[in-house]
């Protein structure tokens, strides 16, 4: 019984230590560019969509609705998620784990290099 109970514990902890790797992200890239800007509204301008590796990623320009700045945002599609946005008007974002930070750069820069 007792140890029953010791693994229905250790379970249900594995459980609520894993719930954030489950996470779900935007499945469409308009909604995902809406989150990574929000509560500001922007408008999408022609976002560019391009393979690398096996991974699919998006090079987003925006334009902010009130203001009119120029502003980009990249994002890597991830099958079982949707849209996960890495990158936003030149810094990595914190999401990032930090031992994937240097790849996200080299993978961004690829991106605007296609997309140019």
């Amino acid at each position: 019984m007792r140890t029953l109970r010791i693994s229905l514990l250790a379970s249900v902890l594995l459980l609520v230590l894993a719930t954030p790797a489950l996470a779900t992200y935007p499945k469409t890239l308009s909604l995902a560019v809406k989150k990574a800007y929000a509560p500001q509204k922007v408008k999408m301008n022609g976002p560019c969509k391009k393979t690398i590796g096996n991974q699919l990623y998006a090079l987003v320009p925006v334009t902010y609705v009130k203001s009119g700045k120029a502003s980009t945002v990249a994002f890597q599609f991830i099958n079982t998620a949707g849209w996960f946005a890495m990158w936003k008007d030149g810094k990595v974002l914190p999401a990032v784990a930090k031992n994937q930070r240097a790849k996200v750069r080299t993978t961004v820069n690829t991106l605007r290099a296609r997309c140019a």
